[in-house]
């Protein structure tokens, strides 16, 4: 408690302490207190009032200044993947939450938010409103409004089918809502495809050779030069790159400098003006030894990963199930040229 309380101690202190004295003495509102106060703090950034919220939930689940955290971070301009993360996290401890519900309709309805915004917000809106009239309400409202837009309305419409139809699962019987199921708009049921093949679904800039880079074939948390090794593979066996005979790497120093080869050949022969070489990690958990790898490389590569791990940039990061995976990697790789 005196931690908790002293003037000199960080945000970082508080809130260990504040998580631990919680394991020793439940529902101590020290402990919450603190928790709050870290997030409305105005030096606190997104990554800290993530971890902060998401702890205070465990401690008071429900924390109204819990859930409106997360809410501001989807909204916030942020450019790391905490934004995502917030999102399925909201979904996860929001449910029902009448004040979050507004603020998320609102965040659809706004002008000012950017497109990937209004995704979480409309994904994080289908989990926390199912079966809830009011969140239903409100997103027909959007979806009739003279004032919408087409992309709007779509983000209402792929909203209400979760909302709307998870009520309706629990009051039909099976085959009813079977029927009714399968009487929605096939536009709008291929949109579960489109996370089926994430690698089809590219279309980076020609400047841009994006790699999806599958570690599950990698042997388990290889050492440093197995690791180079197997990137490299996959870099100079991409169809656009063809580097052959495929050099052999020991360390991230070496494969960056393959890399500056590699760039310079495209740079010569497919005539690109600075090519990006940009490599997309999937199939893993991240783990320490890998990020920092993949941190020594970022002065040649750009690097995102699949992964709901919060990470700090250079290192970009996507949630496997983030809505609109597909879009969030090409607008990603787009913004590289």
């Amino acid at each position: 408690v005196d931690i908790i309380n002293s003037p000199t101690a960080d945000d970082e202190t508080k809130w260990y302490a504040a998580i631990n004295l919680d394991k020793i003495d439940p529902g101590n509102q020290t402990a919450i207190k603190a928790l709050v106060d870290i997030i409305n703090s105005p030096t606190a950034d997104n990554y800290t009032k993530w971890y902060v919220a998401i702890n205070l939930d465990k401690i008071d689940p429900g924390n109204q200044t819990a859930i409106d955290a997360l809410v501001d971070i989807i909204n916030s301009p942020t450019a790391d993947n905490t934004k995502q993360i917030a999102a399925i996290n909201l979904g996860e401890i929001g449910k029902g939450n009448q004040t979050a519900i507004k603020d998320l309709v609102d965040i659809i309805n706004s002008f000012n938010a950017d497109d990937e915004t209004k995704y979480l917000a409309a994904w994080s809106l289908g989990e926390i409103g199912k079966g809830n009239q009011t969140a239903i309400r409100d997103l027909v409202d959007i979806f009739n409004s003279f004032n919408t837009n087409g992309d709007t309305k779509w983000l209402a419409t792929n909203s209400l089918i979760f909302t709307y139809f998870w009520d309706c699962a629990q009051n039909l019987s099976y085959p009813d809502f079977y029927n009714a199921w399968h009487q929605i708009d096939p536009s709008i049921t291929a949109l579960e495809q489109q996370f089926t093949d994430i690698a089809s679904q590219l279309q980076p800039p020609d400047s841009v050779t994006a790699i999806l880079i599958n570690v599950e074939t990698f042997q388990q948390r290889p050492e440093e030069n197995i690791l180079a090794l197997k990137i490299c593979n996959q870099i100079c066996k991409h169809q656009y790159i063809r580097y052959i005979p495929i050099p052999r790497v020991n360390n991230a120093a070496e494969l960056e400098s393959e890399v500056i080869n590699i760039k310079n050949k495209l740079s010569q022969e497919k005539k690109i003006e600075s090519p990006k070489l940009a490599l997309i990690f999937h199939n893993v958990e991240l783990y320490p030894a890998l990020e920092s790898f993949c941190r020594q490389l970022t002065e040649e590569i750009e690097i995102c990963w699949i992964t709901d791990t919060p990470l700090k940039l250079p290192l970009r990061g996507f949630p496997p199930h983030q809505p609109n995976l597909a879009s969030a990697l090409n607008n990603w790789l787009n913004k590289l040229t």
